[in-house]
């Protein structure tokens, strides 16, 4: 194993020739000429243990080093997801997934994903049932385990129609599926803090802390803890 290359994703002097960094368990190769080859699997990894912040640095820098990315389906896909979850830009979420739509029209999860950004368009604050609402009902009928929709209705219902109780059932399944998905866990927080649970929502609060990587919102987190622990 070679220690002669820095790990793009967490910037530890690792990367073995062919294999995964000893320390934050990217996976990557080296092409020819001695470029770094980013593995869509390290970049799932990250996105799976939440690691958002990582997992966009190492996307963008994959997309540099291969431009061919942007014609990979399940790279937009998951692009998309990973914007999603960090609060990127609408505009560039969609683009991802108008990339998606050419490249394969019959792909259902493309089309659910624009389904479900189409709705988020659609959501007014403080209007009951709006269209946004039905459609993200509509699209959890077909797909009762898509976090992203669950996530959406979940928050919409609290924030914007105070429907406290129901939102909480959203965002409860939203964490079950996705369990590192750190916004859900917060505002899943606040929502039990409103009703009272004060144990779950420290349950959901000391999440919050296990996947937060600023010392700033750590300690807000923190104190929120502490709040609802007394």
């Amino acid at each position: 194993m070679s220690f002669e290359m820095i790990c793009k994703s967490c910037g530890a002097v690792s990367g073995p020739s062919v294999g995964v960094c000893p320390y934050c368990k990217v996976v990557f190769t080296i092409m020819e000429g001695g470029k770094v080859d980013v593995g869509l699997s390290g970049i799932v990894q990250l996105y799976a243990e939440g690691k958002l912040e990582k997992a966009l640095s190492l996307m963008t820098a994959a997309m540099k080093q291969n431009p061919r990315l942007e014609e990979d389906v399940p790279f937009l896909l998951l692009q998309a997801k990973i914007l999603f979850e960090s609060e990127g830009p609408t505009s560039k979420i969609k683009a991802a997934l108008i990339k998606a739509y050419i490249l394969e029209p019959n792909n259902s999860e493309v089309a659910e994903y624009s389904e479900m950004m189409d709705a988020k368009e659609k959501l007014e604050p403080g209007v009951k049932n709006d269209l946004g609402e039905q459609a993200l009902k509509n699209l959890l009928r077909r797909s009762p385990k898509n976090a992203h929709a669950l996530f959406l209705l979940g928050t919409h219902l609290f924030w914007g129609d105070k429907e406290t109780a129901m939102s909480a059932q959203y965002l409860q399944k939203c964490v079950d599926i996705r369990p590192n998905f750190l916004r859900a866990w917060a505002c899943l927080g606040t929502i039990y803090k409103s009703m009272g649970h004060e144990e779950l929502a420290v349950r959901a609060f000391r999440k919050c802390i296990d996947l937060e990587t600023n010392p700033q919102i750590i300690n807000y987190f923190k104190s929120l803890v502490s709040k609802a622990a007394a």
